[in-house]
């Protein structure tokens, strides 16, 4: 569970997305096109594994993933993050210009 800091900052960047034309929708595609990639790494990780004859029990497996998914959680706050300041950004350039 995050600190409450955390809440509050994933509150704040959520609302201000919402007011941000298509930004959530962008963020959501780039955290589930994301999600795949990071799928298709630990399933390719295990086939290595496999390969190599270097056989994973069920519970390992499972611990690999969770640990996985614990790095991801709060891996869409972070882009949408990104997105806002990019677009703060985009709009301060050229807001001192006359």
């Amino acid at each position: 569970m995050p600190p409450p800091a955390a809440k509050v900052h994933t509150r704040r960047v959520m609302a201000h997305a919402r007011r941000e034309d298509g930004l959530e929708t962008i963020v959501s595609s780039a955290h589930s096109a994301s999600a795949q990639c990071l799928a298709r790494a630990i399933t390719s990780a295990f086939d290595a594994c496999d390969e190599a004859e270097i056989h994973l029990s069920q519970r390992q497996r499972i611990a690999i993933i969770e640990a996985a998914l614990l790095e991801f959680d709060g891996f869409d706050v972070h882009l949408l993050s990104l997105a806002v300041v990019g677009r703060l950004l985009d709009s301060l350039d050229g807001a001192g210009e006359v």
